[in-house]
């Protein structure tokens, strides 16, 4: 113990008994997993004061590949504990110095903290080999408050899934990261899921996905992949009218157009991502979403016209992001339309490739709310005559907030520019698809 003292701090203090509760937990951030429990079982002060911090903790988090960072508990992967009151922030930077390290494989993680669980909401675990199907469940045993989950890259099927979720009953946020289930687990999800979130789980089904429309709380669904055996036709369209209570909805793969006009059988719906392999026009005619405020939508192929039309269908839309992905082209009719909308506050405009003929913008910005526009990847000259356009047509003005404008060029930093005084001008390098994600 005195070695300890030795190396932890220097004081004059030679015994645990003479030291102050923060000096201990200096002291304890040099000490092995087997020297706390050792001087845990035998030194009260130390045990309590251990007991009292560990059960502050909010969040377990598994990294295997970031850096320590104060006040967090380390185990094996490593798991991490992490306080979520911020009024403690700075007393816990103050005090650890190198975090508290501690060697454990999952078993051996649950023995020694299980007793301190019970207030833990989130969990986050990324590829920890040791949970398997059949001690999945111990997790929704010992985290009976659990309100957010993140699954990424774990070895466990619908079977060990579906005994965890069975004892999450009060589970909120479902995050899955390439898991190998096929969506049967759903049905043991409890009724107060909010979130769902499915990236990369390849053999997600039909008839079990159908089984998440049962969920009237559910909220908010992201999918960033082609489901297995999911049909993304009027059939996919049907199925998500079951989804009732929907705020937010994200499909991130090719869907078609068809999709946008059963968006009005939302009522709640305000924010969505799709992507389009094409629009057709028979399914956006005379359409108008009225309760979207967030809108990105990315397109495969499309025209000016198209686009246009597609714009015009969120007359509410407040904040659009429109990523193009086909051969250079015109916004006339594009232009036109996004200058219409009353609402808009954010624009983001991104092609892929560079923009080397894009042309007619200039009521791109005219907007009456606009405040930001972004808009890549654009060929130098083109980045030149956006800004010659704007400092001839925009005015200063003293009782608008100013207009902030992002332009993405590869020559980002070979680009010499006078910031004109009607708004704010800003030079990047490139955009990439995730601004989608």
């Amino acid at each position: 113990m005195k070695c300890y003292l030795t190396n932890a701090m220097k004081t004059k203090r030679t015994t645990i008994l003479h030291l102050k509760e923060d000096e201990i937990l200096k002291i304890m951030s040099y000490l092995s997993l087997k020297d706390l429990r050792s001087f845990g079982q035998t030194c009260k002060q130390l045990n309590a004061v251990f007991k009292r911090y560990i059960r502050g903790a909010t969040t377990v988090i598994n990294e295997s590949y970031t850096s320590n960072q104060y006040g967090d508990f380390w185990f094996d992967g490593p798991f991490r504990l992490r306080w979520i009151n911020s009024k403690y922030e700075k007393y816990y930077k103050s005090i650890f110095s190198s975090g508290l390290s501690l060697s454990l494989r999952f078993n051996q993680f649950l023995s020694v903290i299980t007793t301190y669980l019970v207030n833990v909401q989130y969990l986050y675990l990324d590829r920890c080999e040791d949970i398997t199907d059949n001690d999945a469940y111990l997790l929704g045993y010992h985290l009976p408050n659990l309100k957010t989950l993140c699954l990424f890259r774990l070895n466990i099927r619908d079977g060990g899934l579906t005994t965890l979720f069975q004892r999450l009953q009060r589970l909120k946020n479902l995050f899955l990261l390439n898991m190998p289930c096929n969506g049967s687990c759903f049905s043991s999800l409890g009724a107060s899921i909010k979130s769902l979130q499915l990236v990369n789980c390849y053999r997600i089904e039909y008839e079990f996905f159908q089984l998440l429309g049962e969920r009237p709380a559910l909220q908010e669904l992201v999918v960033t992949n082609e489901l297995s055996r999911l049909p993304i036709d009027d059939s996919f369209n049907n199925m998500l009218n079951t989804f009732t209570n929907l705020r937010t909805l994200n499909i991130h793969f090719n869907v078609s157009s068809s999709i946008l006009s059963y968006l009005n059988n939302f009522h709640q719906l305000e924010n969505i991502k799709f992507c389009f392999a094409s629009i057709n026009i028979s399914h956006i005619s005379n359409l108008k979403v009225l309760n979207v405020k967030t809108a990105t939508l990315a397109f495969k192929r499309v025209s000016d016209n198209d686009l246009s039309l597609t714009v015009k269908c969120f007359p509410n839309v407040e904040h659009l992001s429109l990523i193009v992905m086909c051969e250079a082209l015109k916004i006339t009719y594009t232009s036109n339309a996004i200058s219409s909308l009353k609402f808009l506050k954010n624009l983001t405009f991104c092609k892929f490739e560079k923009w080397h003929k894009l042309t007619n913008f200039s009521n791109l910005f005219d907007a009456p709310n606009l405040r930001k526009v972004i808009i890549g990847n654009l060929a130098i000259k083109t980045v030149y005559k956006i800004v010659e356009n704007l400092c001839s047509t925009r005015e200063v003005s003293n009782d608008e907030p100013r207009l902030t404008v992002v332009l993405a060029t590869q020559h980002y930093n070979k680009t010499v520019l006078l910031n004109p005084a009607a708004y704010d001008l800003q030079i990047i390098p490139r955009l990439t698809c995730g601004i989608f994600y």
